[in-house]
């Protein structure tokens, strides 16, 4: 923590945070030029509130910052792959006999690689301290929904549940493991689907003969909560 905490303040005083606004600037004047058939309200929206490499979605807690650190990863990548295609063609122009408008233009690019490179790690520090702040209430906030999950009847009592996993690897786990080991998001998404399970189980008690009624839910590092009505397993 205490070495994150100083290698914060090296890219602060490296003036990271000017260079943040910078990137935020300039993505707002390149999205404006593509968005100038629509009314400035409309603009405002999609600039601050469209979750994209740089906003983060919000609403959905510890999540939300998991997601956005894919995101800090893609942007790295893009950084690192732009730097090492560039090496060949920085060489060749190097050692060349340069003028000092090619000689400028390298020591830009360069500059502004390697801080988009710090902005990602700066970044990527800073939304890992936060989902270490984060973690308590997170838990606080998970309860309600655990507690309320927990009491309806149709989602503890008439289904099988298995996860799936990659390669259609499959395993069982039970109700409680399930609400155990979920999320704020997978919770939230899980109670949205109260009404889905309620409608497939009244479908499922008509159609005693009926098969394969199954719901799948999204759960984290791409696995799926597969539900099957009980009644509809049985031969």
């Amino acid at each position: 923590m205490r070495m994150n905490k100083l290698e914060l303040k090296i890219y602060e005083k490296l003036g990271i945070k000017k260079f943040k606004k910078f990137t935020f600037k300039l993505r707002e004047k390149t999205i404006n030029f593509f968005m100038n058939h629509k009314d400035k309200q409309e603009q405002e929206r999609i600039l601050k509130h469209t979750p994209d490499n740089f906003i983060m979605p919000k609403g959905n807690g510890i999540a939300d910052l998991l997601d956005f650190k894919k995101s800090i990863l893609f942007n790295t990548s893009i950084c690192i792959t732009s730097a090492i295609i560039s090496i060949p063609l920085i060489t060749n122009t190097l050692i060349n006999n340069p003028n000092i408008l090619q000689i400028l233009t390298i020591i830009g690019f360069i500059t502004f690689d390697t801080y988009n490179i710090i902005l990602q790690r700066y970044n990527n520090i800073r939304i890992n301290n936060a989902i270490e702040k984060m973690k308590p209430l997170e838990e606080k906030r998970k309860q309600p929904l655990k507690e309320e999950l927990k009491k309806e009847k149709v989602l503890t009592h008439d289904y099988d549940y298995k996860i799936k996993k990659n390669k259609n690897k499959e395993e069982n786990i039970t109700i409680d493991e399930i609400l155990e080991k979920a999320n704020y998001k997978e919770l939230k998404i899980y109670k949205e689907s109260i009404t889905q399970l309620q409608s497939i189980k009244k479908f499922s008690d008509e159609n005693p003969l009926a098969s394969g009624l199954n719901i799948n839910l999204p759960t984290d590092y791409n696995k799926t909560l597969i539900l099957t009505p009980k009644k509809a397993t049985k031969k």
